[in-house]
């Protein structure tokens, strides 16, 4: 979401801004906390606990496209970045950060994975990661799609011979049971089996994000 400032939240409304800077707004509702990207560089994090009355500078430089939390944050404190480089894990809400890159294919072997053109565009995280710890992502420089069944600690290769560019990707509510898996870009794929094997959806618009309503699927 851009803005043109960066606002505060009220019990009763959004009221005046801190500072004019454009943002990206990632919400963890059930603990009051707000994560905000400055997307003028997406390189500085602004961290609310109290929702959105005081702010604290997250100590992270890099270049970030998208934040993921476990969806037992208020427990394990867990959130999960994607950026220019890799991904990043945090397991204290954002104070200290490991950088989890282990599994991910060099497209120039004779470099540090760190030296490649990883982007990683997008994530998202099981809605049981508390007991299987699965975690997707999307390398957007290659369409490249990982998966994590350890909390980030290694990641596999699912494909990264879909047609068309990927950009974002998201897991069904009820993931745990159906194992269902969407990613979009140029098209919209679909897995049932945890990323094994991938459908086209035959929607070719341009996918430049999903979402899945509800508890259910």
């Amino acid at each position: 979401m851009a803005l043109c400032e960066l606002y505060r939240f009220k019990a009763l409304g959004i009221t005046s801004a801190r500072k004019p800077v454009h943002t990206h707004l990632f919400i963890e509702i059930s603990n009051g906390n707000i994560y905000i990207v400055d997307s003028v560089d997406s390189t500085k994090i602004y961290k609310s606990t109290d929702k959105g009355e005081n702010w604290k500078y997250v100590p992270l430089s890099a270049q970030i496209n998208n934040l993921t939390f476990s969806p037992s944050y208020s427990q394990d404190n867990t959130v999960f970045i994607s950026m220019f480089g890799g991904i990043v894990k945090s397991i204290d809400g954002g104070n200290n950060w490991t950088v989890k890159n282990n599994g991910f294919i060099k497209d120039n072997p004779g470099h540090d994975v760190d030296d490649d053109p990883l982007q990683m565009s997008a994530t998202t995280i099981s809605p049981s990661y508390s007991s299987d710890k699965t975690i997707f992502v999307v390398d957007g420089s290659n369409s490249a799609i990982y998966r994590s069944t350890n909390g980030g600690n290694n990641w596999n290769l699912l494909t990264k011979d879909l047609p068309g560019n990927i950009g974002s990707i998201v897991i069904s509510p009820t993931y745990t049971t159906d194992k269902v898996v969407f990613v979009g870009g140029s098209y919209l794929y679909k897995s049932t089996n945890s990323g094994s094997t991938w459908t086209n959806m035959n929607f070719t618009q341009g996918i430049y994000g999903i979402v899945i309503a509800g508890e259910t699927f």
